[in-house]
């Protein structure tokens, strides 16, 4: 279920070497029982190490990675080196990471719902597909229900609207990176001006309103402050006129689109 999923979880993108294994151990410390890290990210070691050292039951703990799209045609050796990595029997949701833009969605979908079906992952998810994919992988799999999230950008700056209003149809869950548009909202003067009217930073303004939304966060810093202070965001309470500010601020400004990305949905 949705519900399981902390709503706010730590980024560790950036997070790597001893350095990221000590932010990850700040971001435990903190309270966040939700990690999110990647193949891609170069750092799952260093995530299982934090994890391991930091005394938490497991049970008390949500472990998301991804799959890189180079590692597509061996689905099951990935999770199984991911597992290594992160010292665990079983992460929580496994992502693919991006679409591959040379392999049919088949070819590598079907692998990895094999490897929930024996038990390597509890669920599994898409990373930064459009519309025309999650259809796609819905009828690969048979209907929607087996996609648990889809994590896409979204940001005050980026609504995002029409995947998700189409992954809610579907009841596939949303979270959201870059969810502070990598720095783009520091001192914009709504959100600003909302934080100094609860006593909040932007950062923390920009997500409470996500939460609001009901997609789950995942925030990062290298500065174990601001780690902390991004998790604060969750008693943050917002009010609809709050929410109706912020919502005007979407101007479709996308932070992460690569070459390799797949043609967005648009307004």
């Amino acid at each position: 279920m949705l519900t399981d999923i902390p709503q706010i979880g730590f980024g560790t993108w950036t997070q790597k070497g001893g350095e990221g294994e000590q932010l990850v151990a700040a971001a435990l410390e903190a309270g966040y029982r939700h990690l999110d890290t990647a193949d891609a990210y170069d750092n799952e070691t260093e995530v299982g190490n934090a994890v391991a050292a930091s005394g938490i039951a497991r049970d008390d703990l949500w472990i998301t990675t991804k799959i890189p799209v180079s590692k597509y045609g061996d689905i099951r050796k990935a999770t199984d080196d991911s597992l290594t990595r992160l010292k665990l029997d079983q992460v929580d949701l496994m992502y693919l990471h991006w679409p591959s833009q040379d392999m049919p969605l088949k070819d590598y979908l079907t692998p990895l719902a094999r490897v929930q079906d024996e038990g390597l992952v509890r669920h599994i998810g898409v990373s930064n597909f459009n519309k025309a994919l999650i259809d796609e992988a819905a009828q690969i799999l048979g209907g929607p229900e087996r996609i648990f999230m889809n994590q896409i950008e979204l940001s005050p700056y980026l609504a995002n609207t029409p995947i998700v209003q189409h992954c809610r149809e579907l009841g596939i869950g949303l979270t959201a990176y870059c969810p502070l548009a990598r720095g783009r909202i520091k001192d914009d003067p709504i959100l600003k001006g909302l934080g100094d009217e609860l006593g909040a930073t932007e950062g923390q303004v920009a997500l409470a309103y996500l939460m609001f939304k009901g997609y789950v966060v995942i925030p990062t810093s290298s500065k174990p402050e601001r780690i902390a202070e991004n998790f604060a965001a969750k008693d943050l309470e917002l009010t609809d006129a709050h929410i109706d500010q912020i919502d005007r601020l979407d101007r479709q400004d996308r932070v992460v689109d690569p070459d390799w990305a797949p043609e967005w949905d648009t307004y």
